[in-house]
């Protein structure tokens, strides 16, 4: 996708980008309608992590999220103890 997007129109990325936005917001309201704006918060803060980490570990967002959701299971194990 990278190099197809890379190679499009500014007007073509910037409808593609329009479009995702509309698309992400929809999917936060609904989701706050259905579970709570608490629960949405935790979504985006969670997000925001895995993107930060993926930038200072430089690897892709789905390895960060991994490692993020490693790195919780952890600490939930080890409150337990």
């Amino acid at each position: 996708m990278g190099v197809q997007f890379s190679i499009k129109s500014r007007e073509a990325k910037n409808r593609y980008i329009d479009a995702n936005i509309k698309n992400v917001i929809s999917e936060l309201s609904i989701d706050i309608k259905n579970y709570g704006l608490e629960l949405v918060l935790r979504k985006l803060l969670l997000s925001l992590i895995s993107v930060q980490l993926a930038q200072n570990i430089g690897v892709d967002h789905h390895a960060a999220t991994e490692e993020l959701y490693y790195y919780m299971k952890r600490a939930k194990t080890l409150m337990r103890l």
